[in-house]
């Protein structure tokens, strides 16, 4: 029903993955609603896809979908996709643990005011955010711990209000984020955290580096490509010296 906002009992709190278990309980007709009602668990247990049309501009509402710890019960354990097929903006997305997701699709997606965290999703292959341009406030972009991640592409994005941190995945070949100007902060892994990585990040001037260990210190990187004008947290040289990452391919 796009007359409404969805999950509109969640005001302008994040929409949860419980929210969405007690909306497939409701329209199943199982969910009596009473104190303490837990008759919605185990609704998402067989959901593959997950879509959201009518979520359009979203500024002042996340999206939390975290699903449990190690040890915890997985409410979605089958979910291989979610779209946000007509979002264009966000409060935040915190996208977590998810065990057989495969694709998240947000095409229009052009802002979020906060942050967006994509971590510690074993099997999902690439992070596509074609129309992403920004994030607000102290807003970071953490994209970390995804066994399975081999490409990450936001050709829009230009700024991030706090951090932009991809580290620690392991299997990842190319990242593009080749207009990113402005960054709080930025950790990409470095060669032994992230040995097969293509970054271009030819545009990067201003921000500093992430104390972590695990993340490249200083523009000495050899898997990024920085900008050529002297300017840039990462070198640019098409020398071949190993201190640079450049030409790139990642776009």
């Amino acid at each position: 029903n796009c007359g409404r906002e969805p999950f509109p009992n969640a005001g302008n709190n994040a929409i949860t993955l419980e929210d969405v278990e007690r909306d497939i309980a409701a329209l199943r007709g199982s969910l009596d609603g009473g104190l303490g009602d837990t008759s919605y668990l185990g609704a998402g247990e067989f959901v593959s896809v997950m879509s959201f049309p009518c979520m359009t501009n979203s500024s002042l509402r996340g999206v939390n979908f975290v699903d449990g710890g190690p040890e915890d019960r997985k409410r979605f354990p089958r979910l291989e996709k979610i779209r946000f097929a007509n979002l264009v903006a966000v409060g935040y997305i915190n996208i977590g643990r998810m065990v057989s997701l495969i694709s998240i699709s947000a095409p229009l997606l052009q802002r979020a005011l906060s942050f967006i965290v994509i971590r510690e999703n074993g099997l999902l292959p690439k992070i596509d955010l074609p129309s992403l341009s920004e994030t607000t406030g102290f807003g970071d972009v953490e994209i970390s711990s995804n066994e399975n991640l081999k490409k990450i592409s936001l050709p829009s994005l230009t700024k991030t209000g706090g951090s932009f941190f991809v580290q620690g995945n392991p299997n990842l070949r190319k990242l593009c984020a080749s207009k990113l100007e402005n960054v709080g902060s930025v950790c990409i892994g470095n060669q032994i955290d992230q040995p097969f990585l293509d970054a271009d990040l030819s545009e990067l001037e201003t921000g500093v580096f992430f104390s972590f260990p695990a993340c490249y210190q200083d523009s000495n990187a050899s898997t990024v490509c920085g900008t050529d004008n002297g300017f840039g947290l990462f070198k640019c040289s098409t020398s071949g010296s190993s201190s640079s990452g450049c030409p790139s391919n990642a776009c």
